[in-house]
């Protein structure tokens, strides 16, 4: 048995990899095909749009933001009184993916579990929810988003990885219904779970017992985040929504968190 589930370990990460693509084409396709029909408009998540400078400037903002929300989020928990069997918790449900290849763990944790879990949770889960509930704007999004944000965090199955991803789901949450795009929240997801390869640089720079490298990188993050609500486009959606209740003469109230 101990073999096996070392065996098991040395390639989850393929594992999850080639799982993760499959449920990423299926996903597109199906989407795609009761978008078109009008049988379901959550289709709508995955539509792209041509690169702008806002647009792009907005993307690496949002990468950014979550590579530097991660650093300082992961400098702040050192320093917090985290029990340790939570610490024990977190770091074996991490180490799952790092028992294989150093490719496998990029496209597992960079990747592909980014793009997963951005389309379920935020794209499907969220947004489904949210169009579900009969309430006046802003309360159906932000009742969408904390229930939402909430299973991503029990999702991830240990105390503290739930709490610290309950709270960035939030934000890429806030991002999603900024931009209306789930590849908004991709990349900031992309961001947070590439840390570990900007890691060994900002070491060299800023100790860990540094006391300035968490409100430095937490500082950033905010900026980063700023502006991706300065530079991000409007969402496609709401700006059609907002000309066809102006021209009936309604007033429009966007979807925003």
């Amino acid at each position: 048995l101990e073999k096996a589930r070392e065996a098991y370990l040395g390639c989850a990460a393929w594992i999850f990899v080639i799982c993760g693509t499959v449920f990423i084409i299926c996903t597109w396709v199906l989407l795609r095909v009761l978008y078109k029909k009008g049988r379901w408009n959550i289709g709508r998540i995955l539509d792209t749009s041509k690169p702008s400078g806002r647009g792009f400037a907005a993307d690496l903002c949002c990468f950014f933001g979550g590579m530097f929300m991660s650093l300082g989020c992961s400098l702040l928990i050192e320093k917090l009184p985290v029990p340790e069997s939570w610490l024990e918790a977190n770091e074996e449900s991490v180490s799952a993916l790092m028992q294989g290849s150093l490719l496998s763990f990029v496209l597992s944790a960079s990747i592909v579990a980014p793009i997963v879990e951005e389309i379920v949770f935020r794209g499907i889960f969220h947004s489904s929810l949210r169009d579900a509930i009969p309430l006046r704007q802003p309360w159906p999004a932000i009742i969408a988003g904390t229930v939402s944000s909430l299973a991503f965090g029990i999702y991830h199955g240990n105390i503290l990885q739930g709490i610290y991803t309950f709270l960035f789901a939030l934000l890429l949450v806030a991002v999603y219904e900024r931009t209306g795009s789930v590849w908004s929240s991709v990349r900031m997801h992309m961001g947070f779970n590439s840390t570990w390869l900007f890691m060994l640089v900002f070491q060299r720079v800023f100790k860990e017992d540094s006391p300035v490298s968490i409100p430095l990188f937490l500082g950033l993050a905010a900026v980063c985040i700023a502006l991706v609500f300065m530079f991000a486009p409007k969402r496609q959606e709401d700006a059609e929504s907002s000309d066809d209740q102006n021209a009936d003469g309604l007033d429009y109230v966007g979807r925003y968190v």
